[in-house]
């Protein structure tokens, strides 16, 4: 007779019941190791710049390698802070108006009379003029 018992030992204590929440944890990582990239360039400091962007390639390769990001590290490379300053700025003017249209839902088709394509926009009323 086997007096064994089988235990699972999670060395993360957040996460019970075998739940795993680990790519929102990655993502809070890396918007940290960007905030901290960000506010170096913003700050002028051309080494700590260079090191929080050690920092994050280290963490996240496949993002770093993104086309705008690469106008910032190679600006950072060449030791042109000015440079970064700019590229920084055009990157999170796109990616605020990237998040800002992805709040949009996309149109899908109702069943209520005739069919009609129906848009929701968050923050917006609909109102019926048909009447």
């Amino acid at each position: 007779m086997d007096t064994s018992n089988a235990l699972r030992i999670d060395a993360n204590s957040r996460q019970w019941g075998g739940q795993h929440h680990g790519s929102d944890d990655r993502k809070k990582q890396r918007a940290s190791k960007l905030q901290a990239l960000f506010s170096a360039i913003e700050s002028g400091d051309l080494e700590l710049a260079k090191q929080a962007l050690a920092a994050l390639t280290a963490f996240d390769r496949p993002n770093v390698q993104d086309a705008d990001m690469a106008k910032i590290v190679s600006a950072l490379q060449d030791g042109n802070i000015y440079s970064a300053q700019y590229f920084m700025r055009e990157y999170k003017t796109k990616s605020i108006n990237a998040q800002s249209l992805s709040a949009f839902k996309v149109p899908k088709n109702s069943s209520g009379p005739g069919n009609q394509t129906t848009y929701e926009f968050p923050g917006f009323h609909r109102v019926d003029i048909r009447a």
